[in-house]
């Protein structure tokens, strides 16, 4: 009989419990309905400025198509073909934002490019669209001189330009689960895309100039150009739009339900944090599984280490070597970026710090990325840990990626700021990105680092082998200081030494070395001096 009944006390116990919980469901549906309408408006709101500036960028590059063809139609820059019409290409291209190439058909055949004469002509084949502005359109195109990088090339009368693929795109690089497109109006055929597209939800604009909705489990955005046949797409999964609704919704329930489901939550959130990406990366920098090494950069006139790039490596307590292209993206995504930066920054202030109290005008050069720069705290933090480490600005350099600096507008003051503190800024990457001369003297940059890929076609048949003499030609034009990286043969560095380029590093030189290492190599060359 006690038995029993206490199998009747738990049972109205459970009843009880239950009650309860129903009770205190009610308004979490009912504060959920209305944050998730809340998150939803923001989020839409949100896509549609995005899929509106994709399209102002379609109609600018369609402003530039057409101030290509009617300078070149003119006749005035000489014969079709010829050096002149081709030296006047190569200066549209590098005065354009979007263009990086002219060139002009015949019929389908490219003949001649901003780069020089086809020979033989790169036939092109059937466009695979053609806009109602009468705009021929071939996607994915291959030239021999941009190796493997995809194009696509837009005729219009006899003269075609050619645009990167995704360069529109690459602003959203940095969205987690965003999906951008570039389709045309009427055809509704995909030019450029990053994830995936829905071809129904394009029927859903009608006439209509912009309209953002919910189509199937995404919020879809889509915007009109002005000037050409082009819609911008931008969607993003519906789960993301509603992922504050839960947090605005706990502030309608009495306060021992929310103490109870935070309770709750806080312990599931514990027992899954220990297998979160961001846990892993804060648990190797506690556990110090990061480090750093020393890649030196030398003066090529007389091949003297003037001074080092900073490069963070992660080996894990496993043994297992995790690459810095793997780990530096998932970093930014899940938000732990700024930890890394931080131990990068302080490392190298440490590094730069011992290298001058024996070597003085040894400089160190720090890989920050794009999220670093648009931060916004990027400078206090290099401020701080000169003050911390007695560290002179003028001995540190700020490398950026060139794709990290192609939102103008947003990322000069960030720079403006970092100038200020009297460090070196350098362009990493030079080339790989979208950089023309109209662009480059925007930015108040000290420096360009020519990227590996174009150092290694020197010397060979490539047709990217006269890509660098450009580049070269380009960062003189503005009087910038060139470091050339991937530097591995005699030749490749005789062959910059005589174009000029100040500085190089790469395997011919060293290959990325501890501190101690570093200050050993300084220490033979100050002998070898005395």
């Amino acid at each position: 009989m006690h038995t029993r009944w206490l199998k009747r006390v738990d049972g109205t116990l459970l009843g009880a419990v239950l009650v309860s919980l129903i009770v205190g469901v009610i308004p979490i549906f009912v504060s959920l309905h209305f944050a998730r309408r809340s998150c939803l408006a923001d989020q839409s709101k949100k896509l549609l400025a995005m899929a509106a500036d994709v399209a102002s960028r379609a109609d600018q590059t369609g402003e530039q198509i057409r101030r290509v063809s009617a300078e070149l139609s003119s006749g005035e820059h000489g014969a079709p073909g010829s050096e002149a019409e081709i030296q006047h290409m190569r200066g549209l291209a590098m005065t354009s934002t979007y263009l990086q190439a002219v060139g002009r058909l015949d019929g389908t055949k490219v003949t001649c490019t901003s780069m020089g004469v086809l020979d033989p002509p790169v036939e092109l084949g059937a466009p695979d669209v053609t806009t109602v502005a009468g705009v021929n359109v071939w996607l994915d195109v291959q030239l021999d001189f941009a190796g493997a990088a995809p194009f696509h090339a837009l005729g219009y009368g006899p003269f075609v330009v050619f645009i990167t693929r995704d360069l529109v795109l690459d602003v959203y690089s940095d969205e987690i689960n965003l999906s951008v497109a570039v389709v045309t109006g009427t055809a509704k055929k995909v030019l450029s895309q990053e994830g995936e597209v829905l071809p129904d939800a394009l029927n859903e604009l009608g006439e209509r100039k912009s309209a953002s909705f919910v189509y199937g489990d995404r919020v879809v955005a889509l915007c009109r150009s002005d000037g050409v046949d082009i819609v911008g797409y931008v969607s993003q999964p519906l789960s993301d739009a509603y992922a504050d609704a839960g947090q605005s919704a706990l502030l309608f329930l009495p306060v021992g339900g929310v103490v109870g489901l935070v309770i709750s939550l806080f312990s599931f959130r514990v027992a899954r944090r220990q297998l979160t990406l961001p846990y892993i990366m804060r648990s190797a920098i506690k556990n110090q599984e990061f480090f750093m090494l020393y890649q030196p950069v030398v003066d090529l006139a007389t091949e003297r280490i003037v001074g080092a790039e900073a490069l963070i490596r992660w080996r894990r307590a496993t043994g297992e070597m995790i690459r810095p292209d793997h780990f530096i993206p998932a970093a930014e995504e899940c938000g732990i970026i700024t930890k890394i930066t931080e131990y990068v920054i302080d490392e190298s202030f440490r590094a730069c710090s011992q290298l001058n109290a024996k070597f003085p005008g040894t400089y160190i050069g720090i890989n920050v990325t794009s999220s670093d720069v648009r931060s916004g705290t990027l400078s206090d933090q290099l401020r701080s840990a000169a003050e911390r480490h007695a560290v002179d600005l003028k001995n540190i350099g700020v490398e950026i990626t060139e794709t990290g600096l192609l939102d103008v507008n947003n990322i000069i003051p960030e720079l403006d700021k970092l100038n200020a503190l009297g460090l070196r800024l350098a362009m990493d990457d030079f080339g790989t990105g979208y950089s023309n001369l109209s662009y480059l003297m925007k930015l108040d940059i000290d420096a360009l680092k020519i990227d590996k890929l174009f150092v290694d076609a020197i010397g060979t048949d490539s047709a990217t082998s006269g890509v660098v003499d450009h580049m070269i030609e380009m960062a003189m034009k503005l009087d910038k200081y060139i470091i050339a990286e991937g530097i591995e043969s005699q030749h490749q560095a005789e062959y910059l030494r005589d174009r000029s380029v100040q500085a190089g590093q790469g395997y011919y030189f060293g290959r990325p070395m501890t501190l101690d290492d570093l200050t050993a190599r300084l220490s033979k060359q100050r002998e070898a001096s005395a």
